[in-house]
């Protein structure tokens, strides 16, 4: 598997998934007798100490004055709008109905 970062360079991660054919199968299904594995990619080289995953969080990034909005207030907006929305959806069908 290979995968882009940020400045357009590619990296080639050390594993991936491999999707087998069946015997005398022309296309990889696992319908007809396909199947998937574990793919390692053994090198010689050193491993790359590139990662995907984030930077581990600091006490900073949890306090409040990097948040504009608390996460109550956030739900509280999702689920407005949600219900907002089903009401005109609601209104809507309603002056088809009644026109």
């Amino acid at each position: 598997i290979a995968v882009a970062d940020a400045s357009g360079s590619w990296h080639v991660l050390p594993g991936g998934f491999t999707r087998l054919a069946g015997e005398r199968q022309a296309s990889v299904s696992m319908q007809f007798g396909g199947s998937s594995v574990d793919t390692w990619v053994l090198s010689s080289h050193p491993n790359s100490t590139f990662t995907l995953l984030p930077s581990p969080l600091k006490p900073a990034d949890l306090a409040r004055k990097h948040r504009t909005v608390s996460s109550r207030a956030a739900e509280n907006l999702f689920w407005s709008g949600r219900y907002g929305e089903r009401a005109e959806n609601n209104v809507r069908l309603l002056r088809l109905i009644l026109g």
